[in-house]
């Protein structure tokens, strides 16, 4: 009997000692697969959002799938980096691009970008006589929206537009302005469950317009406004919108300063994720049904 019990006990030791052993080879193959995961995993169809690094200017491509829209191209010498990802990202069309206002860092290689991608419709602020530049930059890019036949639309404030798992809905330009930054054509886009608001150059003037319009300003990435210059600085506006990311486009030392101290500060103290192209390059936010990755220099942040 003692006999048989030691036999059985060596047999239960044996098969315990088989078990552990192809449990430690099957994490040897399959390494941190195998591991409980720190961030969601997500499923099915996604857009991305590009901020690209354009130096001192803007450049935002929203893509699903081969299509897309563009906001902005930054200055002409960007173009050919712009085209480039345009290609890269697999974006045939553009549904639609916008020209958030007459700055060249913004719109300076739009002509370029629109000769090369077929393009529905150009989306401008409406200017007057009293407001509208006499630049190389908007003259070319109205020239190249003639010959290549694409549609010219005027940005009406809840004007919206869409591609598959996006709304994009014009906010402001809201009045008439002296000032083309206050003209920009400031955007709220949708990609599935993530907001992002995107301002251009909207100054103060316009983002206190928008709190008293009782407009839903709540978003989870912005798209600082101004560069990130102080002077377009709101804090009421930046309470409303309780960004829980936020981007900085601007270029590597570049002569303004920017972004400012002041706008680094507000960020720091209300606890908001700051990305900056000057020091990242090209930040790209895949989102999903479950939420949304900010990939930065393969630095991977999943909310």
């Amino acid at each position: 009997m003692e006999h048989r019990r030691a036999e059985r006990k060596s047999v239960r030791w044996t098969v315990l000692a088989a078990v552990l052993l192809l449990c430690f080879a099957l994490l040897v193959g399959y390494g941190d697969d195998l591991l409980p995961k720190q961030e969601p995993v997500f499923s099915g169809d996604c857009v991305r959002v590009h901020f690209l690094d354009v130096g001192q200017g803007s450049s935002v491509l929203i893509q699903s799938g081969s299509e897309g829209i563009l906001i902005d191209a930054g200055e002409r010498a960007y173009a050919d980096r712009v085209i480039a990802c345009l290609n890269t990202c697999g974006v045939k069309t553009l549904r639609l691009a916008v020209a958030t206002h007459p700055h060249s860092d913004h719109v300076g290689a739009l002509p370029e970008v629109l000769q090369a991608v077929p393009t529905e419709t150009l989306l401008v602020p409406q200017l007057t006589e009293a407001n509208m530049p006499a630049s190389y930059a908007y003259e070319s890019l109205l020239n190249t929206v003639r010959e290549r036949q694409i549609r010219l639309a005027a940005a009406k404030p809840g004007a919206e537009y869409s591609l598959a798992n996006v709304s994009l809905r014009v906010l402001a330009p809201l009045e008439q302005s002296e000032d083309l930054n206050d003209m920009s054509v400031f955007c709220r886009v949708a990609a599935f469950d993530t907001v992002f608001l995107l301002p251009a150059d909207a100054g103060t003037a316009v983002q206190e317009a928008l709190l008293q319009s009782g407009e839903d300003l709540r978003c989870d990435v912005l798209q600082t406004p101004h560069h990130g210059s102080s002077g377009a600085l709101c804090p009421p506006f930046l309470k409303a919108a309780k960004p829980r990311s936020a981007v900085i486009s601007c270029g590597a030392g570049n002569d303004y300063g920017h972004p400012h101290s002041e706008v680094l500060q507000y960020f720091d103290r209300h606890g908001v994720k700051v990305y900056r192209t000057d020091w990242q390059s090209d930040i790209v936010f895949s989102c999903y049904a479950g939420g949304f990755r900010a990939d930065v220099a393969g630095e991977g942040v999943s909310s």
